[in-house]
């Protein structure tokens, strides 16, 4: 669901996936889950401003796990081909994630080359309660026990082209 104005847009997502029952690597069987996320957010534009808010949970079925996070940002446009955006995200889980819970703030410059291409650099730092491993999504994929830190802490930076068809 979207909704789109001159100054203002607010949207809506959910997506349910079901996986089958599978086998861990030691040959024991798992039981089948349904992954449930949803989301709802918004943004407004104050001239060269946009900020954005959103709120999604994600639901894991097969054992109970729930977590959910929340985020405020904004993007700023010096010129229509240089942008600078600031984020910063607050995530907590349930009882079947130990109840961990995250902070993490988030920047990213994006140069056009034209209304198509961009190059970007993007940033963020994560820090997760004491006694939790930090975990910032999208460093692999699919996710994996590597990717997380070691610490309650994790950083990462990213330089990228963007093209749009």
């Amino acid at each position: 669901m979207n909704c789109d104005q001159a100054n203002y847009g607010i949207g809506a997502a959910y997506t349910s996936v079901a996986y089958g029952p599978s086998a861990m690597a030691d040959g024991t069987p798992t039981p089948p889950q349904t992954i449930r996320n949803w989301g709802v957010g918004a943004h407004y534009v104050f001239g060269a401003l946009t900020a954005v808010v959103d709120f999604t949970g994600v639901r894991n079925t097969g054992n109970g796990a729930l977590v959910y996070q929340g985020t405020v940002g904004g993007q700023y446009a010096f010129t229509p081909a240089i942008s600078l955006g600031l984020s910063y995200m607050y995530a907590k889980g349930n009882e079947v994630v130990d109840n961990n819970h995250a902070n993490q703030f988030g920047a990213v410059a994006n140069y056009a080359f034209s209304k198509r291409t961009s190059v970007y650099l993007s940033s963020f730092y994560q820090l997760a309660n004491q006694g939790a491993n930090a975990l910032l999504n999208g460093i692999y994929a699919p996710s994996t026990a590597l990717d997380q830190s070691s610490t309650n802490r994790q950083a990462i930076a990213r330089i990228g082209m963007r093209t749009f068809f």
